[in-house]
């Protein structure tokens, strides 16, 4: 496998994303100073300890771009396919968007799942990026074919990813500064000043209405009152949503959507 460049996966990557990639994958911090740069290591298999990254915390000094490159370099040499690929994505993801994944679990041979479960993961991802671009222009308990035009002209810039081993994984990049308005725009006319809004704008609305479903539910199991349900609807919380956590949430086959998915910002 070739190595990329390091400097370019540099510019697209902060230190922190950077050690939080290594701590999830098992290496563990030594020494350091605060605010100034930190140490990491991987686990030996024989227990040994081996000669570690360091990773600068400061970016206003002025090697911090230098340590930062040579910190990507060591990991990548160091680390196993799991670390490469992650680094190998923040190379790619400023030209793809903001990297969105579903993840579904399934008591099934690691990375597959069953076909019809596949196609409810999809349709609940589907539904989920709808609920969030409506709920940009108006918030409801039901949505129904309100907000339309909002929710298709979104939707059709979305790029689907790979999938990947997780047992099930959908990537889908969505172009962060892009711009979608909340009425189709004839020709000749100019950019409204109201009813404008991002792709980042759209996903971190989708991503906290899903986390409001997920604390209604856990409210609810709690308590058996549905007053988080009501409550969080100006959160985004819609009866479509719920429609696309169910169509992602397949008890037949034994498996849970895990979610809110997890954003990735390049």
């Amino acid at each position: 496998m070739n190595a990329p460049d390091f400097r370019e996966i540099a510019r697209h990557l902060t230190d922190r994303q950077l050690a939080l990639a290594l701590q999830n994958n098992g290496w563990q911090k030594y020494g350091g100073q605060e605010n100034l740069y930190s140490r990491w290591r991987p686990i030996s298999e024989g227990g040994e300890r081996v000669r570690g990254v360091l990773l600068p915390q400061d970016a206003e000094t002025e090697d911090y771009f230098e340590l930062l490159s040579q910190a990507v370099a060591q990991a990548w040499k160091m680390g196993d396919g799991d670390i490469r690929s992650l680094l190998e994505r923040a190379a790619t993801l400023h030209s793809l968007g903001d990297e969105v994944k579903f993840h579904k679990e399934a008591r099934s041979q690691r990375g597959t799942i069953p076909w019809t479960a596949g196609e409810d993961l999809h349709a609940g991802a589907q539904k989920s990026m709808v609920v969030g671009a409506k709920t940009r222009k108006s918030k409801a308990a039901y949505f129904g074919n309100a907000n339309y035009f909002l929710a298709k002209s979104f939707l059709d810039s979305v790029l689907m990813g790979q999938t990947e081993v997780g047992s099930y994984v959908i990537t889908a990049y969505v172009p962060p500064e892009e711009v979608y308005t909340e009425r189709k725009i004839n020709p000749g006319e100019t950019m409204p000043l109201l009813g404008c809004h991002t792709g980042r704008e759209i996903t971190l609305g989708m991503v906290d209405a899903l986390s409001a479903a997920r604390e209604s539910v856990d409210h609810f199991k709690a308590s058996g009152s549905t007053h988080g349900f009501v409550e969080n609807v100006r959160r985004g919380f819609c009866y479509e949503l719920t429609q696309a956590v169910r169509a992602a949430e397949n008890q037949r086959n034994g498996i849970g959507w895990i979610f809110p998915p997890r954003i990735i910002q390049p």
